[in-house]
Parts: structure tokens; C-alpha cells; sequence
């Protein structure tokens, strides 16, 4: 076993590990989640990224007050993992991943909890980011935009649309955008694990045991915080 030493420091929590053998990628879930408010305090995004995510949420907002008004508008991230994920899962055992009704139903319950948070109209905005733009652009996206339809017109909706901000040549500046929004919808993986942590609103997240293998949960650390945070939701 090598020789391993790592201290870690996050708002007051030291570590010191020694003799530790680190052989896979870990999230250290039960550290990390008590201070998960903290995180953007810990954490700051360099301003050439965040100026290019923020002028992407800022032409999204423009485009919801010119169809649905000027109001506060709400942004909700939504990130896909694909191509390389979907073949380690199937090598893991996992049969079922999470596919369109998943997004759909993640969509319908997020605008369910927001509207019955507010006592005033806001603007939706889902905002759609991942590593398969055509998958998400040609058959998530139109999906998505019948879920908001079907939802119906409801009482402090102001307004709600998908718009897919993301671009694979610019990983850096996605993550600084799904984390600049307000709440999240993710699936698994440690991108879209640490964009809903650093968002800090509400997340739903992928439950990959319901439809697979029980012990697969281990294959999604997203479920992990989903037993320790209060506002983080599994579903299928």
C-alpha cells in the first residue's frame, strides 16, 4: 500500500488520513453534506466562466419575460449523462437508466414544489445541459416542452419552458451554469452531483435501485445525499 497523506479542510472539518489507499473516486457524502451551504463560500468559479454562464442564463431570462412577462424567474438545472456512463452501467448490471419519463416526472414534481412554495407568479425556466446534445435536443428537450404543456395552467405559474444552454466544448462553463440555478434535476455522476450541491435548492435525483439490482444504490452516489439532505428527492 502506498504511502498516502491528505488533509482536507471544509469550513472547520480537518481530515488526516494515513496509510489510506484511495482506488476509485470517492464523494465523502457524510462529510460533505452538513456543510453543503457553505460550499459556495468554499468554492469560487473564476469570473471568465461565470461571465459567460451567467450571460447564457441572462439571454434564458430575457426570452421567458418577452413570451411570459417581466417576473422573478426560477431556474431549475437538468443534466443528462450518456455516452460513456450508459455502458459502464450496463457492465455494472444496471438494465434500466434514466430515460425520458424520468425527466418528465422530475419536471412535473419540480414544478408541482415550486408553484406550491410561492405565494406570487414566477417565470420556469429549465435549463438543459449533458454529454449527448443530440439525444438532448431532439428528444429530451421536445419531451420536456410536452410535460410543461400537460402540466396545465396553474394558479403562480407565470410562465415555463426548456432551453438546451449547454455545450460539450465548454464543460467548465456548464458546470458554473447548472450550478448558478436555483434548484436541479440530475441523474447520477459526480458532475451533476457537485452542480446540485453547489445550487443548493431543492434536487431530484435518478433512484437506480427501484427498476434495477438493489445493490446497484452504490452506483449513484446521488443517492447517498438524498439520505442526509432534506431537500434532495429520488424518483424514477
Amino acid at each position: 500500500m502506498n504511502n498516502f497523506f491528505c488533509h482536507v479542510s471544509l469550513g472547520g472539518l480537518y481530515l488526516s488520513l494515513q496509510q489510506a489507499a484511495l482506488l476509485k473516486y470517492v464523494i465523502l457524502h457524510q462529510f460533505i453534506g452538513p456543510f453543503v451551504g457553505q460550499l459556495k463560500e468554499e468554492f469560487k468559479f473564476r469570473f471568465e466562466y461565470t461571465h459567460i454562464a451567467q450571460a447564457r442564463l441572462g439571454d434564458a431570462r430575457a426570452r421567458m419575460e418577452e413570451f411570459y412577462g417581466k417576473r422573478e424567474t426560477l431556474f431549475v438545472a437538468v443534466h443528462v449523462r450518456r455516452t460513456d456512463y450508459i455502458g459502464y452501467l450496463s457492465g455494472k448490471g444496471v438494465t434500466v437508466i434514466a430515460d425520458v419519463s424520468y425527466y418528465r416526472h422530475a419536471v412535473t414534481w419540480m414544478l408541482r414544489k415550486l408553484i406550491s412554495e410561492s405565494k406570487t407568479s414566477h417565470n420556469i425556466a429549465f435549463i438543459l445541459a449533458g454529454d449527448d446534445k443530440v439525444w438532448c435536443e431532439m428528444t429530451l428537450l421536445p419531451e420536456i416542452q410536452k410535460e410543461i404543456h400537460s402540466f396545465g395552467k396553474q394558479t403562480y405559474l407565470g410562465g415555463s419552458s426548456v432551453f438546451y444552454l449547454g455545450d460539450i466544448d465548454t464543460p467548465v462553463v456548464d458546470l458554473v451554469m447548472l450550478s448558478s440555478c436555483n434548484h436541479s434535476i440530475i441523474a447520477y455522476d459526480t458532475y451533476g452531483i457537485w452542480s446540485a450541491l453547489m445550487a443548493n435548492g431543492w434536487a431530484v435525483v435518478y433512484d437506480i435501485t427501484a427498476n434495477n439490482k438493489p445493490a446497484e444504490n452504490k452506483l449513484n452516489a446521488a443517492m447517498e445525499f438524498e439520505n442526509i439532505l432534506p431537500n434532495w428527492i429520488k424518483m424514477t
